[in-house]
């Protein structure tokens, strides 16, 4: 009987599309014949000017195009036979080629009368990059052209599936039970771990890898006026680049230029790890998971043919782990290096980044930059498991609209709705051996509302206009918000950065018809 192996519908598609990209970037310098130096951008003049923002002429609120205003040409204060001339200088040329392709399949199939619906696929993406490197006059420090590319910059590559059904249940009409499965990834820009220069060009990151997992009831009430969907979610996002604070790659760079040195950081024949011949030149990044886990009750309901209301509320939290791996790593491999060399002192005057580190370890030695490095990675760790900040757990949206079909005002629609964004995340204080308990704070809730009204009406026969009002902000809330925030452990408090929600603000649109 092949009604039992169900309907089936196929998909399949495969594309490639290329982007190219070409820039060029201009500043201001010193293009005279007799300048004082070769550079086009050494010794250029600072301008000074006064900005009144409340002036009723619009040049006075900004600084004047340098473009559309140059600087006069005249000799340099005190040096007769120097002379300045302003002009436009590039410095900077890129050029790239993306390439994107892909291949899918997928299939949509119905089985038991089709009271079980069920889609599945998978897919391939592939991503290519090539970058052109500029050249730049040493001398002049104008880029004069691209070289091409001897390599990929990026070079990624990834395979997605997605599951899903839909069952509807035997013996109602209104509720459905439904289940989905999914991978993605996206491009990472070819970054790479934390590594030595040597060896980082062997060690890319890869793309950001995803899975997504949800399942949930579906709704279908009073005749199909009411429909509604209540989900519980997971997602999982790992590899996903994250970086360091610059302290780190001054420590790791202070102890190789003390090593390769031999700890003579006192003399000016010393050489920065940067430019040593066995210099270790570390650079690149790293990694972290996150696991977003929650539930969403979503409702549309129309309970009169001319009234609508949409409804949704959602619940998540954000939890972070596998941080520090790559800088982890790294330490361990080079420690009985590094702790063999402990004693070497380094003069700070000499080696500015990182300047004075004291610690149990002791001033200004190898050994009291390998402890500060221990000290960054136990704070990276101590927030595994934790809930990310700068997220808002809490979340709903509301919107009604009523549209009039007779009378004087027939055509005219009246609508507004709620915004609603609960506390967010501002910074967890991690345990620490005085206190074992971890402590978030938490604040900044709102609640922000809008307003709307339309009018459609048939001005001439097979034109009709629409037009629309929306008014933002309605009840104009100025509550200072918090942009980001963090956990600063060396002043024990929250450091934030504050915002204001934009004024009432109002836009009007029309929309032809024919």
């Amino acid at each position: 009987d092949l009604e039992r192996a169900g309907q089936h519908t196929f998909l399949t598609f495969a594309s490639r599309a290329e982007t190219k990209n070409e820039g060029e970037s201009f500043r201001e310098g010193n293009v005279h014949p007799d300048r004082a130096a070769e550079n086009h951008f050494v010794n250029v003049p600072r301008r000074v000017y006064h900005i009144d923002p409340f002036s009723s002429n619009l040049a006075d609120r900004g600084i004047p195009d340098p473009f559309k205003n140059p600087l006069a040409p005249n000799f340099v204060y005190g040096l007769p036979s120097l002379f300045y001339e302003s002009g436009f200088v590039r410095n900077g040329m890129n050029r790239s080629k993306n390439r994107i392709d892909s291949a899918a399949v997928a299939v949509h199939s119905r089985f038991l009368e089709g009271r079980l619906v069920t889609t599945a696929g998978v897919r391939r993406d592939r991503i290519q990059t090539w970058n052109h490197s500029q050249i730049i006059n040493t001398a002049t420090g104008q880029a004069v052209g691209l070289n091409p590319p001897t390599a990929r910059s990026v070079n990624q590559s990834g395979n997605t599936r997605t599951l899903g059904a839909v069952f509807h249940v035997p013996g109602t009409d209104w509720l459905s039970v439904f289940a989905n499965t999914s991978t993605n990834f996206r491009d990472q820009s070819g970054a790479q771990f934390l590594d030595d220069e040597a060896l980082r060009q062997t060690r890319d990151i890869g793309p950001l890898e995803g899975k997504g997992q949800d399942f949930g009831l579906k709704f279908r009430l009073l005749e199909g006026r009411v429909n509604a969907t209540l989900t519980r979610f997971q997602v999982d996002l790992e590899k996903q680049v994250s970086g360091h604070q610059g302290d780190v790659f001054n420590f790791i760079n202070g102890i190789w230029t003390t090593i390769l040195n031999e700890g003579d950081i006192t003399s000016s024949t010393w050489i920065p790890d940067s430019d040593h011949p066995n210099g270790r030149r570390v650079g690149g990044t790293d990694t972290r998971s996150q696991r977003s886990d929650g539930w969403e009750f979503e409702l549309t309901a129309n309970p009169t043919r001319n009234w609508r209301v949409t409804f949704n509320v959602s619940k998540a939290e954000n939890a972070i782990s596998e941080l520090g791996g790559a800088l982890s790593a790294y330490m361990e491999r080079n420690r009985p290096l590094w702790q063999s060399n402990a004693h070497l002192r380094y003069t700070p005057e000499l080696l500015p980044s990182p300047g004075n580190v004291t610690n149990a370890a002791g001033t200004n030695t190898v050994g009291a930059l390998i402890q500060g490095l221990d000290n960054w990675l136990a704070f990276v760790k101590a927030q595994e498991g934790q809930i990310e900040t700068n997220i808002r757990p809490w979340n709903a949206n509301l919107f009604t609209a009523y549209r009039l079909d007779e009378g004087r005002l027939a055509g005219l629609t009246i609508g507004g709705g709620a915004n609603y964004r609960g506390d967010a995340i501002l910074g967890v204080r991690p345990a620490s051996l005085q206190d074992p308990t971890i402590e978030v704070f938490k604040g900044g809730d709102y609640i922000t509302f809008t307003g709307m009204l339309g009018y459609e009406f048939e001005f001439e026969r097979g034109y009709r206009l629409r037009l629309q009002l929306n008014v933002n902000n309605l009840l104009n809330n100025r509550d200072k918000q918090v942009l980001a925030s963090s956990w600063n452990p060396v002043i024990e408090d929250l450091i934030t950065y504050h915002y204001f929600f934009d004024p009432r603000n109002y836009r009007l649109s029309a929309t032809l018809s024919f």
